[in-house]
């Protein structure tokens, strides 16, 4: 992973690749045929989640708002490579709830920059990227 902040031996360490371009997770469409190849809705999202291991870590989750935030900031600085971001839309792990009270939301952040979409809370049922994060 690529480390992304440090703070009294603690860090943040995020995957050098969207999850679409991990071997064994690659050419991916949502079961129910929308989104673009490399999407996953939320559900798909947490059950890879459940057995994801990749260079030898198993608690890898997705980004809060505020890591998002982080991230966003920091693929424009050149003191990190933060590598490739091949979507726009991407998923983070913070819920939401509809006018029912149901948590069926979930963040999502724009980090491609495509004025067609906006940061904010989308049905779980909606795709979007998605790139890992860890703590160490």
């Amino acid at each position: 992973g690529i480390i992304i902040k440090v703070s009294n031996g603690h860090g943040l360490m995020i995957a050098p690749d969207d999850l679409d371009h991990i071997k064994g997770y690659s050419n991916h469409k949502p079961a129910d045929g929308g989104g673009y190849l490399g999407t996953y809705t939320w559900d798909e999202t947490m059950d890879v989640l459940n057995n994801f291991n990749y260079n030898g870590h198993n608690d890898w989750r997705l980004p809060t708002k505020d890591e998002w935030e982080l991230i966003d900031n920091q693929k424009h600085n050149s003191d990190y490579n933060l590598g490739t971001f091949y979507g726009f839309i991407y998923w983070a792990s913070d819920e939401g709830e509809d006018a029912l009270g149901r948590t069926s939301e979930a963040y999502q952040k724009n980090v491609g920059g495509s004025s067609n979409y906006q940061d904010g809370f989308m049905d779980k049922s909606s795709w979007g990227y998605v790139r890992f994060i860890r703590n160490f």
